[in-house]
């Protein structure tokens, strides 16, 4: 009978640690807390999505969005709304 099963190697360990490690990075992400009004960069970051993919809903008018401060702005309320399907 071998005893290996819960053998604990440096390579498991290193495993379990990155796991854990992952894992805290979602949760700190979920709790950020996003402005109000965001950015392209704290949209996509919100959304979890690339820059590239807001600026292409952008692009294609799929996206509430404002401009009328010349950089594009985001409304998290809108935003919210929209992944509800309200917008």
């Amino acid at each position: 009978m071998s005893s290996e099963v819960g053998v604990l190697t440096p390579e498991r360990i290193t495993e379990i640690v990155r796991h854990a490690f992952n894992e805290a990075v979602k949760v700190a992400r979920l709790d950020k807390a996003f402005p109000d009004v965001m950015t392209l960069c704290e949209v996509a970051e919100y959304l979890q999505v690339s820059k590239a993919t807001i600026r292409n809903k952008i692009r294609d008018e799929r996206l509430p969005v404002s401009s009328k401060l010349g950089n594009p702005r985001f409304l998290k309320a809108e935003i919210d709304s929209w992944l509800k399907g309200g917008i």
